[in-house]
């Protein structure tokens, strides 16, 4: 696929690369809505069905640590839209960890996508959230 490889990037820019590549222009707001509805319909089933999904090791331990400090609200921050990162956790069964996220389908840009499940974790924590800045 060339320069429409999806290694980094969201889930809008992919869908965006290809359409560029293939039909020479973006999709229109109706046709984005139809595709995105089309592939997590999909994904669902593929991610369901295939065997070669697998977690990294350490990574239930570790959210398991994580989940039980009371300091530590556990947020997910993902380029993929809001229903593809929960069908890809809930296969995991990580989902229960993350009480919230921030998802391309909020924002186009990874910095805006982390500034959404920020927000949202302030409002469910009903605090700021506080920021480590010493080294």
């Amino acid at each position: 696929m060339g320069d429409t490889l999806p290694h980094g990037k969201t889930d809008p820019a992919i869908i965006d690369a290809i359409c560029q590549k293939l039909l020479d222009r973006r999709l229109t707001a109706e046709e984005n809505i139809c595709l995105c509805d089309r592939y997590h319909d999909l994904l669902r089933k593929e991610v369901a069905e295939t065997t070669q999904y697998r977690l990294m090791p350490g990574v239930v331990e570790l959210l398991e640590f994580l989940s039980r400090r009371e300091e530590i609200f556990l947020a997910l921050g993902t380029g993929n839209f809001e229903p593809a990162g929960w069908i890809k956790l809930e296969r995991g069964n990580l989902h229960h960890f993350f009480k919230c996220g921030g998802f391309a389908s909020d924002a186009g840009e990874r910095p805006e996508i982390l500034r959404h499940a920020i927000r949202r974790a302030e409002k469910m924590n009903g605090s700021s959230i506080r920021r480590n800045t010493s080294t």
